[in-house]
C-alpha cells in the first residue's frame, strides 16, 4: 500500500517510478489532488456534524419560543450533514480508486531496457499474474544505447525461462 502522506511530501520518486514503468506520471498529481479533496470533504463533514450535535443539545435547553427556530436549524443542518457525508464518501472512493490504480500499475506487461554499465543494458519483459505477482518472461543483455554508448559485441541470447537440455 502506498503511503499517501509520503507521496504528498515527496512526490518525485513516485513520478520517476511511473515514468520508469512507462505509466502516466501525472497519476501521482491526480492522487495528491484527490487526497486533498478527500481531506477537505471529510473536514467539512466533521465540522457540520459537530455543529449539528451542538444545535441538537441546545433544543432541550431552549425556551418554547426558541424551540421551533432551533428545530428548523437542526433539520437544515441534518440535510447539510447528509450531503457533506455523501461528498466525503465520494471523494474517499475516488481517492481510493486512483490509489489502487497507482499501486497496481496500469500495464499487464512491461518491456523495458535498463542500463547496467556504460556498455551494456538489460532488456527485460515482465508480466503481472492474476494473483498480483510479477513474472519475468524473458531477459537479455544488449549493447547500451545512446550517443555515449561504446561499441559492443553481440548481445547475449534471450533467456526465456527454459534451461538447455543436458
Amino acid at each position: 500500500m502506498i503511503d499517501v502522506r509520503a507521496l504528498r511530501e515527496n512526490p518525485e520518486p513516485a513520478r520517476a517510478s511511473q515514468r520508469a514503468r512507462g505509466a502516466n506520471p501525472g497519476l501521482v498529481d491526480e492522487i495528491i489532488e484527490a487526497d486533498a479533496a478527500r481531506r477537505e470533504a471529510l473536514q467539512a463533514f466533521e465540522t457540520l456534524r459537530a455543529t449539528q450535535k451542538e444545535v441538537s443539545k441546545s433544543v432541550g435547553r431552549a425556551s418554547k419560543e426558541e424551540r421551533p427556530a432551533i428545530l428548523a436549524k437542526a433539520k437544515e443542518l441534518a440535510e447539510q450533514v447528509k450531503a457533506a457525508e455523501a461528498a466525503a464518501n465520494a471523494a474517499d472512493a475516488e481517492a481510493a480508486r486512483l490509489l489502487s490504480g497507482f499501486s497496481a500499475g496500469s500495464a499487464e506487461e512491461l518491456e523495458a531496457t535498463l542500463p547496467m554499465t556504460e556498455a551494456q543494458s538489460l532488456r527485460i519483459h515482465l508480466a503481472r499474474r492474476a494473483d498480483g505477482t510479477v513474472a519475468v518472461l524473458a531477459w537479455q543483455t544488449v549493447p547500451a544505447q545512446g550517443e555515449d554508448a561504446p561499441a559492443e559485441a553481440d548481445p547475449l541470447p534471450v533467456f526465456d525461462g527454459t534451461l538447455p537440455a543436458g
